[in-house]
């Protein structure tokens, strides 16, 4: 039953690495010859895909097309749908350069990277997009800071309703 299912799960990361590889020979403007609409609209309308699919998948293709060695792992199997998804959300906000220094890191260091379980793999990119973007993660604390609250409220029948929310560093 369990190893099934990590075929299975397996299988569909391949899969998704494979709509990837597609999605990065595909040109905007081929698509819209071809078919009349963009790709985002084309992943929305015809394969019914969620915005949010839409623009995940369209910023994988990009961010990793300045990562490539991130790009080789998804694409062998060495890193998950899942990882890959986690790794172009921590790099959003990074310049070209900066994402290829990260991918230069990892890189660098490509047996301990291969060590590393899932969650390990996305915390090393977390802290290495956090150095190669110190004024992000500053900016990333200080709003984290901003959006925590704790608010009490009484009730009408003597009783007290909250509702709060914490950052880690504050739980």
């Amino acid at each position: 039953g369990m190893a099934t299912a990590g075929s299975i799960l397996a299988s569909t990361d391949r899969l998704t690495a494979g709509i990837v590889e597609v999605l990065s020979q595909v040109t905007h403007r081929g698509v819209i010859a071809d078919e009349g609409l963009s790709v985002e609209a084309w992943l929305r309308t015809f394969a019914d895909r969620t915005t949010s699919d839409e623009r995940m998948l369209t910023a994988t293709v990009d961010r990793l097309g300045d990562m490539p060695t991130v790009r080789e792992w998804f694409f062998s199997g060495a890193l998950s749908w899942p990882v890959v998804r986690s790794i172009v959300l921590a790099v959003r906000n990074l310049t070209r350069d900066q994402r290829r220094w990260v991918d230069a890191a990892l890189a660098g260091d490509r047996d301990r990277v291969r060590r590393l379980n899932a969650d390990q793999v996305v915390a090393a990119v977390d802290a290495l997009a956090d150095e190669a973007g110190p004024d992000l993660h500053r900016e990333r604390e200080r709003r984290a800071e901003r959006d925590e609250y704790f608010r009490l409220q009484d009730t009408f029948d003597g009783g007290c309703t909250g509702h709060f929310q914490l950052g880690p560093e504050s739980s």
